[in-house]
């Protein structure tokens, strides 16, 4: 039995990106019970994920939405949300990850920022690529009272620090 709290997110607009998607399946993965509360009907959510209509919490006021940023509305969902519902608020671009994925996110980011840099210089919007230094990552922890490099999944899940 799952005794973990639900996580919930909003989403304005008819599709979900492709990022976002990944994301939201990540905490299902976890095993969290995942709530996409929409404004719209969405129809490109992941298996697992529950999708709720979100005047459930608050109804979406459309012109707020235009004349602000859906950012802003989603403040004021997420705190009615939490009041109504107890659930954890997620960003629908956040990704659920042990520091295995993490140190991996990070250094692929970086390779990727380099590439999306180089492109840039190759068509002449850059000089010269301005990357002063490389970055990689990876994972440490205390378990078991000995200092560890590298963490694999058993040794994460279970590090006093990491």
């Amino acid at each position: 039995m799952n005794t973990r709290r639900p996580v919930a997110s909003l989403w304005i607009g008819e599709k979900l990106h492709y990022l976002n998607q990944l994301c939201l399946k990540s905490h299902v993965v976890a095993g969290h019970k995942t709530i996409l509360y929409c404004a719209d009907k969405v129809d490109n959510a992941p298996e697992g994920v529950e999708v709720r209509p979100a005047s459930e919490i608050m109804d979406i006021d459309r012109e707020l939405v235009a004349a602000t940023i859906a950012s802003f509305l989603s403040n004021v969902f997420r705190y009615k949300m939490i009041q109504k519902t107890g659930a954890i608020w997620i960003d629908c671009d956040v990704i659920q990850a042990d520091g295995g994925t993490r140190t991996a996110s990070i250094s692929g980011a970086f390779v990727a920022l380099v590439f999306a840099l180089q492109h840039l210089k190759e068509r002449g919007a850059l000089k010269r690529v301005p990357i002063a230094d490389h970055v990689a990552a990876t994972s440490v922890g205390i378990v078991n009272g000995i200092p560890l490099l590298d963490l694999a999944y058993d040794e994460d899940s279970k590090a006093e620090v990491d």
